[in-house]
């Protein structure tokens, strides 16, 4: 099913691509503005943003309540992501969302509303996971401004699977065998599920 969801999202920016006029290639880069230079740049920047944002991460899981329980979401959403598993999804849905909200909707509609639809496709499952989406904004924001700077999307794509590839291989460590059903994590008590002391603004400070 996220397969089909990404590969409609792919399909949609070809269209809307050719609907606008545009060679097909402008989906990828920008043969005015592309250099040999920024093509490095990008991919660099690419592999350095999605090596950081893997490592924050991995911190908030530790620091944070709400980083532990989103985690156990998708654990219970996914179940055992082997590595073949998370790079499949990562390079769908890198290459889905990147040519669909960066390689279309960035140079028709702007970096703002690019980014703030990227952020909205991205929901909490719970309120008090409303960090995930804020995070996805920041994503979509980086991911916009290296690839108006390298004016191609290598480096949107690299950061973007680098990022998917980790973070869904991880959600099975958080594997429970004894969850059958998921049940959204609480947001009355503003404590991780483990009883960690947990405010939920800081998970992005």
């Amino acid at each position: 099913m996220a397969l089909g969801f990404y590969g409609l999202l792919a399909a949609s920016a070809v269209l809307w691509n050719w609907a606008a006029g545009r060679p097909m290639h402008a989906l990828l880069y920008d043969p005015d503005r592309l250099t040999r230079a920024g093509l490095v740049w990008g991919l660099l920047s690419g592999l350095l943003l999605g090596a950081a944002t893997v490592a924050f991460s991995r911190w908030t899981i530790e620091r944070f309540g709400w980083g532990r329980d989103l985690y156990r979401f998708f654990a219970r959403a996914l179940g055992e992501v082997s590595w073949a598993d998370a790079a499949l999804l990562a390079l769908t849905s890198s290459i889905g969302e990147e040519l669909f909200f960066r390689g279309i909707m960035l140079p028709r509609w702007g970096i703002v509303w690019s980014t703030l639809l990227f952020m909205l496709s991205h929901p909490a499952p719970a309120k008090r996971l409303w960090p995930w989406t804020a995070s996805a904004g920041v994503m979509g924001l980086l991911f916009a401004l290296i690839t108006q700077r390298s004016a191609n999307l290598g480096g949107a794509l690299v950061a973007h699977f680098v990022v998917n590839l980790f973070n869904l291989r991880h959600v099975s460590e958080f594997v429970d065998p004894a969850d059958d059903l998921y049940e959204p994590p609480p947001d009355d008590d503003g404590e991780g599920s483990d009883g960690a002391a947990d405010d939920d603004g800081d998970g992005l400070a």
